[in-house]
């Protein structure tokens, strides 16, 4: 039987989130995404047009944590889980973008 990895990929450049997981005493890894439009995007982080708040968040996460997949396969990266994370901020309904 092998030894259980405490080991993630993380899909988010947060320093809160990766705060919050070094207190737990998760071990992780940051997996960055391209973001740059000039090489290339993995996520397009742009709201859609009346996108709830709600809705914005799960699809950006959702995105990251495949893009992140897709990068740990392309790269023959070790299989660890990948972890997507993101923050915004919204006032009466409406999206501001990241703090």
């Amino acid at each position: 039987m092998g030894i259980i990895q405490n080991r993630i990929y993380l899909c988010s450049q947060s320093p809160r989130c990766r705060e919050l997981l070094k207190q737990i005493g998760i071990n992780f890894e940051m997996l960055l995404l391209r973001c740059d439009p000039r090489r290339g995007v993995d996520v397009n982080e742009a709201p859609l047009d009346d996108e709830p708040a709600e809705h914005y968040v799960l699809r950006i996460c959702q995105e990251k944590a495949r893009a992140g997949s897709e990068s740990l396969r392309m790269r023959s990266l070790p299989p660890f889980p990948v972890l997507a994370a993101d923050t915004i901020v919204v006032l009466d309904g409406k999206i501001f973008g990241k703090p």
